[in-house]
């Protein structure tokens, strides 16, 4: 299933709600893995701001950002990114995939791992875990139009697999949803 627009992903969370019970009665869990904290536009805009609408259709949404606030503030003011940091955000969400079976639905944005295979959405395909992938950028050019043979070669199609195994895409827009 592909939603469209920004409110797409509001829609298919409601609608999830709807079909698990009478309103009020059930609450859904959902755990979304963003890519950033509050002050990820993205994040912010795409998950962060249906929080408290969610909430009133019995949606409790636990936010998972993969990158700290701190990464975002390095990279708005250039300075050069701090690796151990990264590394540390990157097994922070390893630790958040051993609980995945603890909600009802996962919400990603993006990809679990940037710059890695899609190994870890695969692997929650075999798994049975259902999940909802969330677009907002073009980003699988990233992989299939990187200067780089390698990534290309070995990446350049991890979104369409991401896409493939996800239980619904939202697109943020039409280029996106083709």
């Amino acid at each position: 299933a592909w939603l469209e627009g920004d409110l797409g992903s509001l829609r298919y969370v409601v609608a999830m709600a709807a079909t698990v019970g009478d309103s009020g009665s059930y609450s859904l869990r959902v755990l979304a893995l963003t890519r950033y904290g509050r002050k990820g536009a993205s994040s912010r805009m795409r998950f962060e701001q249906f929080v408290p609408v969610l909430a009133k259709f019995g949606v409790d949404v636990e936010i998972a950002p993969l990158l700290r606030d701190e990464y975002v503030e390095r990279l708005y003011s250039r300075q050069p990114k701090a690796l151990g940091q990264i590394l540390s955000d990157y097994l922070r969400r390893l630790l958040w995939l051993l609980r995945v079976r603890h909600f009802d639905l996962l919400w990603i944005e993006k990809e679990l791992f940037p710059d890695l295979p899609g190994w870890f959405e695969y692997l929650l395909a075999v798994l049975g875990i259902r999940y909802v992938v969330d677009y907002d950028d073009a980003i699988f050019h990233n992989y299939d139009r990187s200067s780089n043979p390698l990534i290309r070669t070995l990446m350049g199609r991890k979104i369409d697999g991401v896409m493939r195994n996800s239980a619904c895409v939202i697109a943020g827009n039409s280029y996106l949803a083709e």
